[in-house]
């Protein structure tokens, strides 16, 4: 497929359309099974890392912010996700799993496919060690090079790299197996080249992930709108979940205030910062709430930003309450001025406390974003 008609597809993809999406797959299937299988070194686990690429391509073709990116972007994701699979893997074996999958190696299997089972066993296993003499750059070149044809042009193509380069990297290569390995390897390739029955398991499994209109327009297109079903739940589960709780303390806490009051004049400051939390709280809602279930976006860069945005607001107002009340307490101190270094060791720590929040939440965030593949 041509580098303009792909890029067709995922402008066309990330507005929700599945046909375009299967075109995708289709044509990008053997890159992707392929970088798999250079760093798992298993045929099957390389196909289920690229089918859960895939997925993760589906519900993330909107972070893409120009389909000329859609290559390069697509060979990170899948190494990233074969990496996280081999560190489960070692993780499992470390816990007991590799003597259970042993145990159960050795049981005599009556199955009557045990025969072909068996042989596909050896063949994976033949695989397995031949990639692993290689060296990690020449791996994902070496396969690549098998299952598109033996073209060099193709495979430089596909992984963005001269042709001059794939050909030292296929010599390297090729000088670290024996003749018989080779062609043993070659052969196990070319059989197991991922076939129309591969996108269909795929897209047989994003009907089951969230869709990517559902969730955000991809490269600045608009996507299809929401329901108003779907925005009245978001902006009622929004008001549910942050914003009525939030303003319920927030109004909690300006009685409190208010009773302390000296004058007209500290109260009424204390009421303009409270409606100032108030209106914080509220656009800090919405601005998450609304975008995602009516605008479909949902930019990582935004959502940092709104809470970053969210806790200076905060903290804004926490000095302001501070101002307004300085009067009174400079007063208080006056009469007990043993309170006022209480006063200022809880104010430091509690600005500390913010501090340390807002970095945790937002690590955490990053860390989720990162993970779920959104960043």
């Amino acid at each position: 497929m041509e580098r303009t008609t792909i890029s067709k597809d995922v402008v066309a993809a990330a507005a929700g359309d599945a046909a375009a999406f299967e075109r995708l797959v289709a044509a990008t299937q053997s890159l992707v099974c392929s970088i798999a299988l250079a760093i798992s070194r298993d045929v099957e686990a390389s196909q289920e890392i690229a089918q859960d690429t895939f997925v993760a391509v589906w519900q993330g073709l909107r972070k893409l912010r120009s389909p000329e990116s859609f290559h390069p972007w697509l060979r990170q994701m899948t190494r990233n996700r074969a990496h996280e699979y081999i560190r489960v893997r070692i993780q499992q074996r470390r816990v007991g799993n590799a003597s259970l999958d042993l145990a159960a190696k050795s049981t005599p299997d009556q199955n009557p496919n045990a025969r072909q089972r068996l042989l596909q066993a050896e063949q994976q296993a033949a695989v397995h060690a031949a990639l692993e003499e290689l060296p990690d750059e020449t791996r994902e070149v070496l396969v690549l090079y098998y299952r598109e044809g033996q073209s060099v042009q193709q495979v430089a193509e596909l992984l963005d790299l001269t042709q001059d380069a794939v050909k030292k990297r296929l010599s390297r290569g090729r000088e670290r197996l024996r003749e018989d390995v080779e062609q043993r390897l070659s052969q196990t390739l070319r059989a197991t080249i991922p076939t129309a029955a591969f996108t269909s398991a795929v897209i047989a499994a994003i009907t089951f992930a969230a869709p990517v209109g559902a969730t955000a327009a991809g490269l600045g297109i608009a996507a299809k709108a929401a329901t108003p079903a779907a925005i009245s739940g978001g902006v009622l589960a929004g008001l549910l979940g942050g914003i009525i709780p939030s303003l319920a303390s927030i109004g909690y806490a300006l009685r409190k205030n208010l009773g302390k009051a000296s004058d007209e004049q500290e109260r009424r400051g204390l009421k303009r910062l409270a409606w100032l939390q108030m209106s914080a709280v509220i656009i800090f809602c919405l601005s998450l709430v609304i975008p995602w279930h009516y605008y479909h976006y949902r930019s990582p860069s935004f959502v940092l930003g709104a809470i970053t945005l969210y806790w200076l607001a905060m903290v804004a107002t926490a000095y302001g309450q501070n101002s307004v009340t300085s009067r009174r307490r400079n007063l208080e101190y006056q009469q007990h001025p043993e309170q006022a270094p209480k006063d200022r060791r809880r104010t430091v720590q509690a600005y500390g406390f913010a501090v340390v929040v807002y970095v945790v939440v937002m690590a955490g965030m990053i860390f989720a974003l990162r993970y779920k593949g959104l960043m």
